[in-house]
C-alpha cells in the first residue's frame, strides 16, 4: 500500500494543479501495477494540517509526501515525475530515470 500526503492551502493557485497531478498518477499506478494507493488532502490552514505540516517540516505548498518522505516541493515537474516516485516504492531495487 502507498499512502500519498498532499499539503495544501485554499488560496493556493498551484495546489489544484499539483491535486490533478496527483489523481492522473494514482490512475496510472493504480492500473499498471495493481497497487492501493490512500491520497490524504492535508490543509495546512487547520490546526491538525498544521501540526502535521510542522512534523514534515513543510514550509510551503503544494507539498507531496509519499510514504511519508517529503518527495515534492512544490507542483511536480510532471505527471511522469509522479508516478516514477511512486515506482520507487513499488519495487525499489528497480532503477527508474
Amino acid at each position: 500500500m502507498i499512502i500519498i500526503e498532499l499539503f495544501y492551502s485554499k488560496n493556493c493557485p498551484y495546489c489544484p494543479t499539483a491535486r490533478k497531478m496527483i489523481e492522473e498518477s494514482v490512475q496510472e499506478i493504480e492500473k499498471a501495477f495493481n497497487e492501493c494507493i490512500i491520497v490524504n488532502e492535508i490543509n495546512v490552514e487547520t490546526k491538525t494540517g498544521r501540526e502535521k505540516a510542522k512534523l514534515y517540516q513543510v514550509e510551503g505548498v503544494p507539498t507531496i509526501a509519499i510514504n511519508g518522505l517529503v518527495t515534492f516541493v512544490g507542483v511536480p515537474p510532471s505527471t511522469q515525475s509522479i508516478v516514477t516516485a511512486i515506482r520507487k516504492f513499488i519495487d525499489p531495487n528497480q532503477i527508474y530515470v
